[in-house]
């Protein structure tokens, strides 16, 4: 549906703009789906599995979908910021707990002598 309303909206002008190629790469993905579908109604039939192997080899291209989601990350400046300085901030803990660790310990053994 998305895909189709941006076709509409861009018209000749959806291959042409900044982002021409994630264009290009949600219409195969787009179109990966809708073979799986055809997949799937054809096996519901009962078709035999080698008249459908062509498709079935189309399913190991799913996995390219995940790749979509580092175009929605590319918008989200906010979000990465965050993340970053999360990330960041663990390591420091990781760094402290070490520190106060290794003081309990010292003092537990010359407490303990």
């Amino acid at each position: 549906a998305e895909l189709g309303v941006r076709l509409g909206a861009f018209g000749r002008l959806f291959f042409r703009t900044a982002d021409w190629n994630w264009n290009v790469f949600d219409a195969g993905i787009v179109c990966i789906m809708i073979t799986e579908q055809i997949e799937r109604y054809l096996i519901s039939f009962d078709v035999s599995l080698a008249e459908v192997a062509a498709l079935r080899m189309l399913r190991a291209v799913r996995v390219a979908r995940t790749v979509r989601v580092l175009h929605v990350l590319k918008g989200m400046q906010g979000l990465r910021l965050l993340l970053h300085t999360v990330v960041m901030a663990i390591k420091s803990m990781v760094w402290t707990s070490l520190i106060v660790a290794m003081m309990l310990y010292i003092f537990g053994v010359c407490f303990t002598q």
